[in-house]
């Protein structure tokens, strides 16, 4: 593959990704689960009385059947009530007294991924020592996770039974979006800055918290109490899990001293993989979950690969900030492997805590890392900037030596005679007679304040320099005909000045003007000259 078509390829199976994942998600009619208002505050776990479809006391919740029912009879109900039951990835059916009251799935053929959702159905008293019926149907072969026993509870105390079981998760999402935002102000500084740290890793990373805090997010039931289709957020999980390695690939590849060509084949095989499971979870062919082993292998093979290219960077260059992140990793990856041993001996347990915990150390640790890398560049650049600035000002005067004044020439000299331009050229009158008469002290003194008078006047035309002992020059990307006006304003300083000073000061000064854009810089400096000497005899003969 030519380098030249890899970025347009890269871009289009983003596009691609990104508008199948949308068409997964967006169209779905979703079972319902509505979120329904209430005010009660007690909740009441059913966890007594069960019999399966044939009447039978059952002696476990654990069951691998292609379907199943659990029968209860209803204790009293009250206003305002819900009865709340996970699905653990099946279809549910819930029946008062054989009458289908909510149908999650159970009943459509094409409908198998589900989602580990909590499945809501209001009640009312009239409800009240009814026969309640579940019906259950498992649409995987291996799926073998306990049943989780239903609660009756009002829609506000389910709310707070949600939120408080899941505080750790809302707390971490609410972190992962501030760092988010953070990042952010932080990428709109540096825009502003002299200096530019590599908007390619801080956007990666930017984007690698975004989609880990939608998957925590979206992977938790927070959403599901105020989202009906609980398909949907089921979806966004899967997807969002699915894209995250990707920007995360991106800003390992960045800090690389050399980009490694593995790590870019990898991104655009996670692509090629969300491409594919979104094709064949919209054709109906295999779902999310039973493609679940081939995101997981992807997973491990990345997580593989970022440790052999940090491993071999940190050999190679050892480089702090590989080995920052390579210890990051680390900690990512002990975490990552924890919750998938987890999830594969209980599916139903909370394997999601230890993942969340090992991203949110790994977020902090690349953030921290990165920040750190961007203090150190930054002042590297103030000590250049500092340096710089040193090299190209007058040590006497603080304004624009020579050399300064060489660049810019330089650079107006490439540009032609095209810009509109006015040069200001100053000379001080008697320097010579002002050090052998009062000595080089009052000579320097002489020169400061001739440079104060003249940067007071000139600030806000043009920049000043110090060409000379005592030469001065002011460049301005302005044409002036008659600067008058601005000579008034000097003379008038010069005047105050002198009614004070030890020192008697005064200035010749000359100009010259690209009004018409035919003259190059070199010509306007002559030409300024020629004026400013000019000036200067003239005041001599006054004398």
């Amino acid at each position: 593959m030519k380098k030249i078509k890899q970025p347009y390829l890269y871009i289009f199976l983003w596009i691609l990704g990104l508008f199948l994942i949308a068409s997964v998600i967006l169209p779905q009619n979703t079972p319902p689960a509505a979120a329904i208002a209430s005010n009660s505050t007690d909740i009441e776990i059913l966890n007594y009385g069960w019999k399966n479809g044939n009447d039978q006391s059952i002696p476990s919740r654990d069951v691998n059947q292609k379907y199943f029912t659990r029968k209860l009879t209803l204790p009293a109900i009250t206003k305002d009530t819900l009865l709340v039951i996970r699905n653990s990835y099946r279809g549910v059916q819930i029946l008062i007294d054989q009458d289908v009251r909510l149908d999650y799935g159970f009943s459509s053929d094409n409908t198998s991924l589900l989602g580990n959702v909590f499945v809501r159905l209001p009640l009312t008293p009239a409800d009240s020592r009814k026969e309640l019926t579940l019906n259950f149907k498992n649409n995987y072969a291996k799926l073998t996770s306990e049943i989780e026993y239903p609660m009756l509870v009002s829609a506000s105390s389910f709310s707070y039974y949600i939120l408080r079981q899941n505080a750790g998760v809302v707390l971490t999402v609410i972190s992962l979006f501030l760092m988010v935002a953070v990042m952010l102000l932080l990428i709109i500084w540096l825009k502003n800055r002299s200096f530019w740290l590599s908007k390619t890793s801080l956007y990666s990373l930017v984007i690698f918290i975004f989609l880990t805090a939608i998957w925590l997010l979206s992977d938790s039931p927070v959403l599901q109490i105020y989202i009906s289709g609980s398909l949907r957020i089921v979806l966004l999980s899967f997807c969002s899990f699915m894209l995250m390695p990707i920007p995360l690939l991106t800003f390992i590849n960045d800090a690389l001293k050399q980009p490694h060509p593995l790590l870019y084949v990898l991104q655009l095989v996670l692509l090629g993989n969300i491409i594919l499971q979104c094709i064949l979870q919209q054709i109906g062919v295999l779902d999310f979950i039973q493609m679940l082993s081939v995101t997981h292998i992807l997973m491990i093979v990345s997580i593989v690969a970022i440790l052999y290219v940090l491993l071999r960077e940190v050999r190679l260059y050892k480089t702090d900030y590989a080995r920052n992140i390579l210890l990051a990793f680390f900690i990512l990856s002990l975490f990552s492997t924890i919750a998938l041993i987890v999830f594969y001996i209980n599916p139903m347990s909370n394997y999601n805590m230890f993942f969340r915990i090992g991203l949110l150390l790994f977020i902090v640790m690349l953030s921290c890392f990165s920040f750190h890398k961007i203090y150190l560049v930054s002042q590297e650049q103030e000590q250049l900037q500092f340096y710089r600035q040193l090299a190209y000002t007058d040590a006497m005067t603080k304004v624009r030596n020579r050399s300064a004044f060489e660049q810019v020439r330089n650079r107006i000299a490439d540009t032609g005679s095209d810009a509109s331009m006015t040069v200001f050229m100053f000379d001080i009158n008697n320097l010579k007679h002002t050090n052998d008469t009062y000595g080089h002290q009052a000579g320097d003194d002489i020169i400061q304040r001739a440079a104060e008078l003249l940067h007071t006047v000139f600030h806000d035309i043009g920049q000043l320099y110090r060409i000379g002992g005592d030469e001065f020059l002011v460049i301005s990307e302005r044409n002036f005909t008659s600067p008058q006006a601005l000579y008034a304003l000097l003379d008038q300083k010069l005047e105050e000045y002198n009614k004070t000073a030890e020192y008697p000061l005064t200035i010749a000064k000359g100009y010259a003007s690209n009004s018409r854009h035919e003259k190059g810089i070199d010509e306007l400096l002559e030409l300024a000259d020629q004026a400013m000497y000019e000036d200067k005899r003239k005041k001599q003969k006054k004398i």
